[in-house]
């Protein structure tokens, strides 16, 4: 899933505005809400699905343990670029602008299958750990404020809501949960939609997991401020995450997405 800034003022305004209907979205995609019914499960992933308020498409929810560090696996979704390595049918995965690591831009683009359009997406993308150190949770809610050019081939989504959450069980196991409902925009038949929910979290937590494991996220640590509100990742060489990004001084208001390798 890459950048730029408009200004921090801008930043602030728009997060303050977002907030009340962000936080609304998010409780739709309550883990714990009785609707959830499971659907299948594929491995180490179960998949449920439930109605979502006034929408033909489901929403899902994914759920897997994996043996890995909880700072080895955020180390490896929090890295610019990576959404397009695990998560399936992503081709392209882009950081737009910050502020921050925990608070940032996101630009997707998507593959469908022929004779439809591929779909990509602005997002919000905020990390946060509110509850401990052992807790990390990632919202994700579509930014159509961000005037972001759409892709000359795709259609843009403009309803997209997401979370993970991810739990240390131990210091070398942990529990990811990913729930998502999205609005694919243009025409595109909701059998087809509510059809792939189980596939897409099915194949791709495996990815994850495989892109976790590689050598370069091994003795990650997460990074907190004094009121133990995440900060940032840095890999075991000592190499913060958010210096990965783009240069947050440049301003443009309509970058282009480059793919970062």
């Amino acid at each position: 899933m890459k950048q730029y800034l408009i200004g921090i003022c801008f930043i602030t305004a728009t997060l303050l505005l977002s907030q009340t209907g962000w936080a609304a979205s998010q409780d739709l995609l309550d883990l714990e809400h009785p609707s959830w019914t499971l659907s299948d499960t594929i491995g180490e992933v179960s998949v449920f699905t439930r109605s979502y308020p006034k929408s033909n498409i489901k929403a899902f929810k994914a759920r897997a343990t994996i043996e890995l560090p909880l700072a080895q696996i955020i180390a490896a979704m929090a890295e610019p670029g990576s959404a397009a390595r695990w998560i399936d049918q992503c081709l392209n995965a882009t950081t737009l602008m910050g502020p921050s690591l925990n608070n940032r831009i996101s630009y997707t683009l998507n593959n469908l299958p022929w004779p439809f359009s591929n779909r990509d997406v602005v997002a919000r993308v905020i990390t946060t750990s509110p509850n401990n150190p052992n807790e990390i949770i990632v919202n994700i809610t579509s930014a159509n404020e961000i005037d972001q050019p759409e892709h000359p081939d795709a259609v843009r989504i403009k309803m997209l809501n997401a979370r993970y959450r991810l739990r240390a069980l131990s210091p070398e196991l942990t529990e990811f949960v990913w729930s998502q409902h999205t609005e694919p925009a243009g025409y595109l038949p909701g059998w087809l939609i509510n059809a792939k929910l189980i596939e897409i979290p099915s194949l791709s937590i495996p990815k994850l997991i495989s892109l976790a494991s590689n050598e370069r996220y091994v003795g990650a640590k997460i990074m907190f401020d004094d009121n133990l509100n995440f900060t940032d990742v840095a890999l075991a060489d000592g190499l913060q995450i958010s210096t990965l990004f783009p240069i947050l001084t440049k301003h443009s208001p309509t970058l282009k997405p480059t793919p970062e390798k």
